[in-house]
């Protein structure tokens, strides 16, 4: 939607995401250093432990295919070409490595991974994955690419640009409208492809019109589109994170210091100028 390259769009979403994570890593530890033990256990951690050896083959040799596609994407190896190498791999360490069949392997790489561990924790983590789990994806994706183009033919696009073009003074303030948009979006669409795909088919024209590099626009749509969902009850990103953690919406949301901090980094970059590139066309 905004149309940069993955890597210049990765070295742009560093300025926001570094300096939150870092400041949340802070008041994170410290928190740490304050909350007691409570009722947990060195034995919990060494039971699952013995339950992932018992169920892998675990070592250097299993991050390989992890490796390969951090080195493709640093070497700025075409992103489809990068996750078709690695997953080429995975197979391969799966295949020699562990000891899989390839009918498994196949299996798996369709329906995702079913693991005959017993601890509840554990089977919550590895019994998921697969093409067939992104197939709910990837029709949100196709219905808010649909959507999106609706919308901008019937002019309903053109209407909300107008109306918020002359609110727009400067980087800055068009950042913050992004964002605006992008939270707007996730909260009515409780989906992080559909926000993403309206708020950039929207924003896109006025950062080309200001001269402002792709990535800008893409690490903005992150900054809120994404990060948005955990602090938003109904949307997919809550609803799993508070279903596999087993804690309240209300539980954890005080402590989403990453998810409160990026944007307000995103709107002072805007203000100051600071990473901000412009472009020529």
């Amino acid at each position: 939607m905004a149309g940069s390259k993955l890597g210049d769009h990765v070295k742009s979403m560093l300025w926001t995401t570094v300096p939150a994570f870092l400041v949340s890593l802070v008041i994170f530890t410290i928190l740490g250093i304050q909350q007691t033990s409570g009722g947990y256990t060195a034995g919990d951690l060494t039971a699952y432990i013995e339950a992932l050896n018992g169920e892998f083959s675990l070592g250097i040799v299993t991050l390989l295919p992890a490796l390969l596609l951090i080195v493709l994407l640093l070497l700025k190896v075409n992103a489809v070409a990068a996750l078709g190498l690695s997953s080429f791999a995975a197979g391969l360490v799966s295949f020699f490595y562990q000891g899989n069949g390839l009918a498994s392997i196949i299996k798996a790489a369709y329906n995702g991974y079913t693991t005959g561990i017993e601890e509840g924790i554990l089977q919550t983590i590895l019994n998921r994955g697969g093409m067939n789990s992104m197939l709910q994806y990837v029709a949100i994706i196709s219905f808010a690419v649909g959507m999106g183009g609706m919308l901008d033919k019937l002019g309903v696009l053109d209407n909300i640009l107008h109306a918020i073009v002359g609110h727009i003074k400067s980087d800055g303030s068009l950042i913050v409208v992004t964002l605006l948009v992008g939270y707007v979006t996730s909260i009515v669409s409780c989906s992080q492809p559909m926000a993403y795909v309206l708020t950039g088919r929207l924003m896109a024209p006025i950062f080309k019109d200001r001269k402002i590099a792709p990535e800008i626009l893409s690490r903005t749509l992150e900054d809120s589109g994404t990060l948005a969902g955990p602090m938003i009850p109904w949307h997919g990103y809550c609803v799993y994170m508070s279903g596999t953690l087993g804690v309240a919406w209300a539980a954890f949301f005080p402590y989403l210091f990453f998810l409160y901090l990026t944007p307000l980094f995103s709107i002072f970059y805007g203000f100051t100028g600071i990473s901000i590139k412009h472009v020529d066309e």
